[in-house]
């Protein structure tokens, strides 16, 4: 069982390698399942007003984004059940040594 104080909707991540269909991927998901999608990349997704739309706005403002948020039927968040999330392999540390 999951801890009941994590927020809902939960994060289920699709990590691939960027240009792999991750994109397609979420498109279908929410196509065929009426549900929204989301991505870590908010310049993707944006509202009427020009502005990303996170999953959690007082917990994490800086993403995950939800996909397609100027559309009304996916206009109250779900309460329960995962959100599939757009993300991508890659990047470097800074930090790290080698």
């Amino acid at each position: 069982d999951a801890p009941t104080d994590l927020p809902w909707p939960r994060v289920a991540w699709l990590l691939s390698f960027p240009n792999s269909g991750t994109s397609y991927t979420t498109e279908f998901v929410r196509k065929t399942t009426a549900l929204n999608t989301a991505s870590n990349y908010g310049n993707e997704n944006m509202d009427e007003n020009g502005l990303s739309v996170p999953m959690y706005p007082e917990l994490s403002p800086n993403g995950p984004f939800w996909n397609d948020p100027t559309n009304e039927k996916f206009s109250t968040p779900p309460t329960k059940g995962y959100v599939l999330t757009k993300t991508h392999c890659g990047g470097y540390c800074d930090t790290c040594r080698l």
